[in-house]
């Protein structure tokens, strides 16, 4: 399967490269990361019955058509990608990624035999976005319609209107992504919604940090999200996350669309090995800002005033941030087993 991170211990160690990279024929043996993937101890046996349980109320399982092997490994992704997420604030993140998954083959499934379906479907799921949290949507909805008003509500559920606002524009800029350009009259004068973004992966990362604070409960302070320093930090994770894919599906001769080693054979007519050695090289590069801004922080302390329990939520959001990248990295390379 092809898919589109949490720890706050502040002594763990780092990763070398020996730590994190085996040998791997998908060519990720040339890519390091400066931390190391965590390990998620929650049973996942438990985790995958939790899911088939959530999928199954929304009429998401027809029979058997998720094998119950298929589903263990979905659910296996967001498992890396918050380690230290148990229970219930778990199951908000495994719900919220399956679901992601599953809206995805749905769509490239109808996209091209029922146009006005998909394009009823990402509309109501944007029209959730805009309302206020725990509304319903139409009886005749699509079940996954109904499941993302369930995931969406446990979400935002406890946190403050600001978070709401921001996690609900970022998982609204995604469902744009699979927009057609023209609005529906109801949404014109909706400003949010003026310029569709054409990034699918970047939106997407975008939802999985919103998911840090959403599924664990705590919010970042306020002023931090829209500082630069850490909107830097939220675009190394989206390149992190794209380069890593891309290097992976490359490797394996499945390359997607702006593949960046595809590009950069065009570019520079390059064989796939020698374009892959670039991404490697830019990725490390990527991860040497990510270390200088991070320890810039203590800088972003004293800038916006942080007492000592605004500085702890920060930091929790930094190391939910790595886990991402390392638990994305993780699976592709499959280094990093769990429990």
């Amino acid at each position: 399967m092809h898919v589109e991170i949490l720890e706050t211990s502040h002594d763990r160690p780092l990763a070398t490269q020996r730590d994190l990279v085996q040998a791997h024929p998908s060519g990720l043996a040339s890519l390091s990361l400066p931390f190391k993937a965590g390990q998620n101890h929650e049973d996942l046996d438990h985790v995958v019955r939790r899911n088939h349980m959530f999928l199954q109320r929304y009429g998401l399982l027809q029979s058997d058509a998720l094998p119950r092997r298929g589903l263990s490994e979905i659910v296996r992704y967001p498992a890396l990608l918050y380690p230290i997420a148990e229970d219930a604030a778990l199951d908000i993140a495994v719900d919220a990624v399956t679901w992601s998954s599953l809206w995805s083959e749905q769509y490239q499934r109808l996209c091209h035999n029922d146009d006005q379906l998909v394009d009823s479907m990402i509309w109501q799921l944007v029209d959730i976005t805009l309302h206020r949290v725990g509304i319903q949507p139409a009886d005749e909805a699509p079940p996954l319609v109904w499941a993302f008003a369930d995931i969406w509500k446990r979400e935002a559920a406890r946190l403050s209107l600001l978070y709401q606002q921001r996690a609900a524009t970022n998982w609204r800029r995604w469902f744009l992504c699979f927009a057609r350009d023209d609005i529906p009259d109801q949404y014109r004068d909706e400003p949010s919604l003026s310029n569709h973004p054409s990034d699918r992966y970047s939106t997407y990362s975008a939802v999985l940090g919103d998911l840090i604070e959403g599924s664990l409960k705590f919010e970042l302070p306020r002023g931090t999200y829209e500082s630069p320093e850490v909107e830097e930090l939220r675009d190394i994770l989206a390149d992190s996350m794209r380069w890593v894919s891309d290097v992976a599906s490359a490797s394996e001769g499945n390359p997607r669309d702006g593949n960046v080693v595809s590009v950069l054979q065009k570019q520079w007519r390059l064989s796939t090995d020698q374009a892959i050695g670039k991404v490697c090289d830019m990725h490390g590069r990527l991860m040497q800002r990510w270390c200088l801004l991070r320890d810039r922080l203590p800088h972003l302390y004293g800038t916006l005033r942080l007492d000592e329990e605004a500085r702890i939520q920060l930091q929790r959001y930094v190391m939910g941030v790595e886990s991402l990248m390392a638990g994305h990295y993780a699976w592709h390379a499959g280094v990093a087993p769990l429990a």
